[in-house]
């Protein structure tokens, strides 16, 4: 247990190995500059939890990483999720996030709070999602996001695009919330997209010849909507 008011700190070149009996509840501060390798349970918790990355973090086949309050992902933060990730809490990148494949096994992201791949000055945050994402709030790419996994946005719930969404090859984006494309932002399908709710296309959208795109409910577009494809 990390009490409020204490820090573990991980410096460059450190690491810290958690095998799968361990659980951390952080009730105060993580900061990782070196190498954590994570095959427990890692629970950022309320009130006053934060886990700030700048280095390596592997959150492991059979982990489990829970964020109830802050992560903050710095301009050399690599993480890897190679099992299941829980955000209800706020969760900024500007690093790098990949959200794995590991054999015939997707790995899990579940949104219910903030998430955020942000710009920061120079520094552009890079999410690649090979695995599962399950967003039940606001997913917000201000940087540059690639998937080629399976991505469901529920009711009520909102992904936001204001720079460069790949939805690649083999992927599959389902949508009964709201997919907003700004004006500045880039929206390209390589894959597959059903929208059974709202897609706002503000910005421009580029269907390219192997990608599809069903719409059972509402698409505005306001900018440019280029159809190379279905």
């Amino acid at each position: 247990r990390i009490k409020s008011g204490i820090t573990l700190t991980v410096a460059t070149g450190g690491s810290l190995i958690m095998n799968s009996t361990t659980y951390i509840n952080d009730s105060g501060i993580i900061v990782n500059s070196g190498t954590i390798t994570n095959s427990g349970i890692i629970r950022v918790k309320l009130p006053s939890g934060i886990l700030t990355n700048d280095g390596t973090f592997n959150n492991n086949s059979n982990s489990k990483l829970i964020n109830e309050k802050t992560i903050n992902c710095l301009e050399n933060s690599n993480i890897e999720n190679k099992n299941e990730f829980v955000n209800s809490g706020t969760f900024s990148n500007y690093g790098s996030f990949t959200n794995a494949v590991i054999g015939t096994d997707s790995s899990l992201i579940t949104n219910t709070g903030t998430f955020s791949n942000i710009v920061n000055g120079l520094d552009s945050g890079v999410f690649n999602n090979n695995g599962k994402i399950m967003n039940q709030s606001t997913l917000t790419n201000n940087a540059k996001m690639y998937s080629t996994g399976y991505i469901k946005n529920f009711a009520n719930s909102t992904i936001s695009n204001t720079n460069t969404f790949d939805n690649n090859a083999n992927s599959d984006l389902y949508n009964i919330g709201t997919i907003s494309n700004t004006s500045t932002g880039v929206f390209s399908n390589s894959g597959i997209i059903t929208n059974d709710s709202t897609f706002l296309l503000v910005g421009d959208y580029i269907n390219y010849k192997t990608g599809n795109l069903l719409n059972r409910a509402n698409i505005e577009v306001t900018n440019k909507f280029y159809n190379y494809g279905t």
